[in-house]
Parts: C-alpha cells; structure tokens; sequence
C-alpha cells in the first residue's frame, strides 16, 4: 500500500520524525493506495493530511466525555445505565 510521506504520523518528540509503527489499511482508502499513481498523483496535489489525527481525536473523546457526563447530570441517575 502506498501513501504520501507527509500524510504520515509524526513523532509524539519530535515532529520532524515520523512515528515508528504507522497504521497501515489492507484496503484502499482516502489515505492508502495499491496504485502507485494514484499515490504521486495525491502527492502532486499538494493537499495536507494526516492519516490518523491523535490530538484532534484525543479532543473529540474529551469532547464527547464531555457531553455525556453533562447529560447525565440534566437527566439524573436513571442514565447512569447508559454506558
């Protein structure tokens, strides 16, 4: 599978790196690809990517953390089921 290099995860210290162990997709997606034209043709393009986003991610779990936790305190304990 192919990707742009840029598109890769960098390093949590330092960002100049990328990350060692990258998530890597068995099937073609909007950030991998078996055709190896495809992949210089995104790269060409100039877009910006990133195939896995930790911190913005990190914040939409805090996010949704968040929202349930206050929901739970509008509706009282009878959402405390509701994992």
């Amino acid at each position: 599978m192919y990707t742009v290099g840029s598109w890769l995860m960098p390093r949590a210290k330092d960002k100049n790196l990328i990350e060692i162990m990258q998530p890597v997709s068995r099937n073609r997606s909007e950030f991998w690809t078996d055709n190896i034209e495809e992949c210089i043709d995104w790269f060409m393009s100039g877009k910006r990517k990133l195939i896995f986003d930790a911190e913005a991610a990190q914040k939409k779990l805090l996010a949704a953390r968040k929202a349930k936790k206050a929901g739970r305190k509008k509706h009282g304990r009878a959402c405390v089921a509701d994992k």
